[in-house]
């Protein structure tokens, strides 16, 4: 059973017009402000970069957002592995 909060399922981009964008599969909002959203996802961070950039409705315990404004970029990073050099090794063995 999931837990309250969880996400669940799948990670969709809606995006029209460069003017509205819709997510479904996010865990959370790291920052914002009206030229850059980071979000993370079920495929990893999201950075949405744009101009007049707000958040028009958010539901953390569905996973859902929207955002609006003028989007010019949308980058996705994968989380970097936790622990050092040695950490790394020792899971590779």
């Amino acid at each position: 059973m999931a837990e309250v909060g969880e996400v669940r399922g799948h990670h969709v981009v809606n995006m029209t017009d460069c003017g509205r964008l819709s997510l479904c599969g996010v865990r959370e909002v790291g920052a914002f402000d009206e030229s850059v959203v980071i979000l993370t996802t079920l495929c990893g961070m999201l950075t949405v970069e744009g101009e007049g950039l707000h958040i028009s409705r958010l539901d953390l315990d569905k996973g859902e957002c929207e955002v609006s404004g003028n989007v010019t970029a949308l980058i996705y990073t994968k989380a970097k592995e936790r622990g050092g050099f040695f950490a790394r090794r020792a899971k590779d063995r």
